[in-house]
């Protein structure tokens, strides 16, 4: 397997060129776009795979997103699996892997190894989690995001608007003039499942 040395010998350039054009792209600006085509050509048709774990060392990256859950019914809901997909596709596109962390059964917050161990760049908290949790997190100073809030956060989230969002829906059917409006659901500690829930009942009952 040819190695980035020798990939840049061959294309004439320093290792560090090399490196800059595989990891960066059309991000590097000082390299030219006819010395990037170079290194680029060459590297597919040598087949080249960069060392992973030293571009890590390098980069300081571990190239990896954590998801933290705590509910039990993580993989049966549709909308939080939907979130779950997301993140996938995403760290996949920028070459990241997706790691999960959960706090189920009783664990303690310092049974979640993502987050024990910092093995993750960032992590994505789907609530609802205990407060320990994200108190850990802070602590290890690692950049999160609460996804799918349903209440207002003095931390970055991505809040969804379930209640208006709902009570349109219901409106729109009752405007077509249907009376009998169904309301499928499951027992979830989940705010977002319990506000809809609860819009639901305040128009039809």
């Amino acid at each position: 397997m040819i190695t980035l040395m020798e990939l840049a010998k061959l294309a004439k350039v320093s290792k560090g060129a090399v490196s800059r054009v595989l990891n960066w792209g059309d991000a590097e600006k000082s390299i030219s776009e006819r010395t990037k085509k170079r290194i680029l050509k060459l590297a597919a048709k040598l087949n080249y795979k960069p060392n992973i774990n030293a571009r890590r060392l390098a980069t300081g990256s571990k190239e990896n997103i954590g998801v933290v859950y705590q509910a039990d019914d993580f993989f049966r809901s549709g909308p939080i699996m939907t979130i779950f997909n997301g993140v996938v596709e995403s760290a996949a596109r920028l070459g990241y892997c997706v790691s999960i962390g959960s706090k189920i059964n009783g664990r303690d917050a310092s049974e979640i190894k993502i987050i024990e161990d910092r093995a993750v760049d960032g992590i994505v908290i789907v609530p609802p989690v205990e407060k320990n949790i994200t108190d850990k997190i802070i602590h290890w100073k690692i950049p999160f995001v609460i996804a799918n809030s349903a209440e207002n956060s003095d931390y970055d989230s991505i809040m969804c608007d379930d209640e208006n969002g709902a009570a349109q829906a219901i409106k729109f059917l009752l405007e077509l003039g249907h009376k009998r409006i169904a309301h499928i659901s499951y027992e979830s500690i989940h705010k977002s499942v319990v506000i809809r829930r609860n819009i639901y009942k305040k128009y039809m009952t």
